[in-house]
């Protein structure tokens, strides 16, 4: 199928597993990439901005789960991150975008974290996001909604928002997310890593 228009989010099944980088497990995440230097960004930070933010330093991906301890509060959330993308195209792990979502392709996006960390609630531009290993839950707001305080990410299911979706992405799911929809999320697993597009067309990225 080509490029459809969605209304809403939508978990997506079915469309990353012929890529090879999806075959990969942990160990082979981190042989291709675990060397490279990547930004650490406080939480809170995503929330208090609601962009990515100021980067208070970087740190290589293998430090990161090596030590998760040390980087509690904290993910890894690159949204113009060239050398990881250019490192999997030159291993022949270039990821293909699912024609059906063919015109999100403007921004790579590159997420990690360990469990019990995440990103409060932001917006931005349309984009996706494929669930690579480990699971992650979104918490998800139409646009016009409040954008709801900084709270533990079970209070949002005790008191919920109005209109408030949540639903847990599992490895080899993508989210399809809609421009100005209010999302946050919650990794579940020590060892959480997605990527996807951000933004419209562009073919400056391949």
């Amino acid at each position: 199928p080509g490029p459809v228009s969605f209304e809403g989010p939508r978990r997506l099944q079915g469309l990353i597993e012929s890529w090879p980088l999806r075959q990969l497990d942990q160990g082979g995440l981190l042989e291709h990439l675990g060397n490279l230097q990547m930004r650490l960004r406080p939480c809170a930070s995503i929330h208090e901005y609601g962009f990515p933010g100021p980067s208070q330093k970087s740190v290589s991906l293998q430090d990161y789960f090596a030590e998760s301890s040390l980087h509690q509060g904290h993910v890894i959330f690159e949204n113009d991150f060239q050398p990881v993308h250019r490192r999997l195209l030159g291993a022949g792990l270039g990821f293909e975008v699912p024609r059906i979502l063919e015109k999100i392709h403007s921004t790579p996006v590159f997420s990690a974290g360990s469990a019990h960390t995440g990103i409060g609630f932001h917006r931005h531009n349309e984009a996706w996001l494929a669930q690579l290993s480990g699971r992650k839950t979104w918490f998800l707001l139409p646009p016009g909604s409040p954008r709801p305080p900084i709270l533990p990410p079970w209070w949002y299911l005790q008191e919920r928002p109005p209109g408030l979706r949540v639903c847990t992405l599992e490895p080899g799911e993508v989210l399809y997310l809609p421009a100005n929809w209010w999302h946050a999320t919650w990794n579940l697993d020590d060892f959480t890593v997605a990527v996807g597009w951000e933004g419209g067309a562009s073919k400056s990225w391949d």
